[in-house]
């Protein structure tokens, strides 16, 4: 059961590093977009620049999607909002880690929102839109990272109990073995013994049989 424990663990860490790998990338993703609306939201450009930003501003909205909806572990997807949550035993029966990750698409993250920064105003309005998915975002990898260290902690239990379980098997086999010679020399003991024994008997009736003949 332990290492099975160990074996479910290091399963669920792998999956949990796969989405927090993709949400680290969102975060970088949307650290662009608030740049972009920050840029646009300078009263030094015209909205003709503004749209070349915007063309950039929608692409970063794109990717993010196509990270939300390509992320997957073991063919079950993580950030499209198809994951369902479950619980994880990693150690005896009351060693639980829930593991738990929600949507990650841009429609999820900017609240419904379909941002665009083409104008200065729009701009004033999808600047904190995206800032909010920021921190939305950071929020999602500190849980998963809360995960991880749930799990990192109940592996180490577990690899301390099976350490001290082989210890111990191996001591009990090494006092076995002592035992296992002292039979061995006292079964040849009483083997001697009983040459000996034998010997002396037959000697004694040799004995006996050339005392007969006179």
């Amino acid at each position: 059961a332990l290492r099975q424990g160990q074996l479910n663990g290091a399963r669920a860490d792998s999956l949990l590093q796969v989405a927090s790998d993709a949400l680290t990338r969102i975060g970088t993703l949307l650290e662009t977009l608030e740049g972009l609306a920050t840029q646009a939201d300078s009263g030094a450009l015209t909205d003709y620049n503004r749209t070349f930003l915007d063309v950039a501003f929608q692409d970063g909205l794109g990717a993010i999607d196509s990270i939300a909806a390509t992320t997957s572990f073991g063919g079950t997807p993580l950030l499209d909002g198809t994951f369902s949550p479950f619980q994880l035993t990693v150690g005896e029966s009351d060693s639980v880690v829930e593991v738990t990750i929600d949507a990650a698409d841009s429609a999820t993250l900017l609240g419904g929102a379909t941002p665009n920064i083409a104008t200065q105003a729009a701009a004033q309005i999808a600047l904190p839109v995206v800032q909010s998915a920021r921190e939305e975002i950071n929020i999602r990898i500190a849980e998963v990272q809360t995960s991880q260290a749930a799990l990192l902690a109940n592996d180490n239990v577990l690899a301390n109990a099976i350490f001290d379980i082989d210890t111990a098997r191996g001591a009990l086999i090494n006092t076995d073995i002592p035992r296992e010679t002292a039979r061995n020399a006292a079964l040849q003991l009483q083997q001697d013994v009983g040459i000996s024994v034998s010997a002396q008997t037959q000697a004694l009736s040799s004995g006996l049989l050339d005392l007969l003949r006179f």
